[in-house]
């Protein structure tokens, strides 16, 4: 859920006066304007994830607050992650695992404005069964 702190509305008055002159011509116009302003984009989601298991399916989505929506996802750069996965721009993490150990990856969030936030994860083992 988004939360917005405030959304105000307000009246912009724009006045021309043409001057020096006996009949000074003034022209006048107006635009009502709002502003929203939301709460600061942040990563939710736990920063451990839960076990894999190579060969299994793997799936978890990364969730957000605030910010302005939508909000897109990627690796951040330098990241990899662990063999098999992919993270998709709707912030799920999925695919079959295909490589045993732990891994530390990060990911970035961006909303509508531009604004982005990372989040360094880290894997619980990834073993070869259940």
């Amino acid at each position: 859920m988004r939360k917005t702190f405030a959304t105000l509305i307000f009246l912009v008055l724009a006045l021309f006066v043409v001057a020096p002159c006996v009949m000074a011509q003034q022209q006048k116009a107006t635009k009502q304007m709002s502003l929203t302003v939301a709460a600061a984009l942040a990563i939710a989601t736990n920063p451990t994830l839960p076990l894999g298991y190579i060969g299994q399916p793997y799936s978890i989505q990364f969730t957000s607050t605030g910010g302005a929506l939508p909000v897109t996802w990627s690796v951040a750069s330098g990241s990899t992650l662990p063999g098999g996965l992919t993270l998709s721009t709707t912030g799920v993490l999925s695919g079959t695992l295909t490589t045993a150990g732990a891994f530390t990856f990060s990911v970035t969030a961006t909303d509508s404005g531009s604004v982005s936030s990372s989040l360094q994860i880290r894997s619980s083992n990834v073993v070869a069964s259940k």
